[in-house]
């Protein structure tokens, strides 16, 4: 068995898909019997260790609150525009002083080092650390997970041949670059190293989704869950176009605490026959549970992004029907197939290329090559 050490920025309870990559790579490697640390910054979420530590047969270590006067003033440094356009602050934003302080006084020998970004400040506390650490040089296979390619990534654009150069820093001291899907790979077409770039998938243990028996709803029934941004993922075309809908639906918003977006939408439902119904964010296995009882899920693809949401994946263990679309690929036609009960548009998914289990089980393969 392998001893791992995972670094990350997210962990649960909060709920985003680096999160859900953390906690479920954490609980599926000490599952099957490895030794699993993960490391992670302090945030109000972490401070209850109980909270996070309940039943997991894993160490987790929350780097202590500072109150250091050269860190504040460090990320006042860091947010200002200026350095913020030449140094885009998803790279420096966590240069975490703590957590280097706990990589550089690790004693343990460990056979895998798995550091997971956004942001990829995460990767930089890496380096600093075996830099000042012999032991994590010696860790015997490093992997550096990216959720947005630098190389032709939709954040980084600013101030590229910086970007290209921490790209080489990573490539040096990583043995492996992961990427979750084969679009995000075409994207590090420029990167030389192709033999280094993996494909590993965001990954559930479905063990525990629980779903609800489908019965088919009276009115035309579906559901959106996830964070809207402006020119990103902004619903306001689809909006628009269910004002032109003459039957009765509703349209469950499963979404964040954006006022503008909430704001919007509600000032929608003056303007349609259906109805538009507002939830907060659930837990996984609760919204997974929710959304089983849907007619049909729609997903509001990014705008100019190559990225598989996780929440795709979501979607496919309530075995409903679902949708995808952005400003440029949606058609009427299509989704009013879908309000008559029509599917045969919408996505298929192999779910076993998701199953944690077999992620870990490849994660562990690549380490014995």
């Amino acid at each position: 068995m392998s001893n791992i050490l995972i670094v990350s920025n997210h962990f649960y309870p909060e709920i985003t898909p680096r999160a859900f990559r953390t906690t479920e790579l954490a609980k599926e490697f000490a599952n099957q019997g490895h030794d699993v640390t993960v490391i992670l910054p302090y945030k109000l979420d972490f401070v209850d260790p109980a909270k996070i530590r309940s039943n997991w047969n894993f160490k987790i270590e929350i780097c202590n609150k500072t109150k250091s006067i050269k860190n504040k003033i460090f990320r006042k440094i860091i947010e200002n525009r200026v350095t913020n356009y030449f140094f885009p602050f998803s790279i420096f934003g966590f240069i975490n002083f703590c957590m280097i302080k706990k990589l550089m006084s690790t004693n343990e020998n460990f056979d895998i080092l798995y550091s997971i970004s956004y942001p990829y400040g995460i990767h930089l506390n890496c380096i600093i650390g075996a830099i000042l650490n012999s032991k994590l040089r010696k860790v015997q296979t490093k992997f550096a997970e990216f959720s947005d390619p630098m190389f032709n990534g939709y954040f980084f654009k600013k101030a590229f041949i910086i970007n290209y150069l921490f790209y080489y820093l990573f490539a040096i001291f990583f043995d492996f670059f992961v990427t979750p899907t084969k679009n995000t790979y075409n994207l590090y077409k420029n990167f030389k190293r192709k033999e280094k770039i993996l494909i590993i998938p965001q990954g559930f243990n479905f063990d525990e989704i629980i779903l609800l028996e489908y019965k088919k709803n009276e009115v035309p029934t579906f559901a959106y869950a996830g964070i809207f941004y402006e020119k990103l993922r902004d619903p306001g075309y689809f909006l628009n176009f269910l004002t032109t809908v003459k039957t009765p639906f509703k349209f469950h918003l499963f979404i964040d605490n954006n006022y503008f977006f909430r704001n919007m939408i509600i000032q929608y439902n003056t303007k349609i026959k259906g109805e538009i119904i507002i939830h907060d964010f659930l837990t996984r296995i609760e919204l997974i549970k929710g959304l089983s009882q849907m007619d049909f899920l729609i997903n509001f693809d990014n705008e100019n992004s190559k990225m598989v949401p996780s929440k795709l994946i979501d979607y496919a263990q309530t075995k409903r029907p679902i949708l995808s679309f952005n400003s440029k690929t949606f058609t009427r036609e299509k989704f009013i197939r879908f309000m008559h009960g029509d599917y045969n548009d919408g996505l298929n998914f192999d779910l076993n290329d998701y199953n944690i289990k077999n992620i870990v089980n490849n994660i562990i393969s690549i380490t014995k090559r």
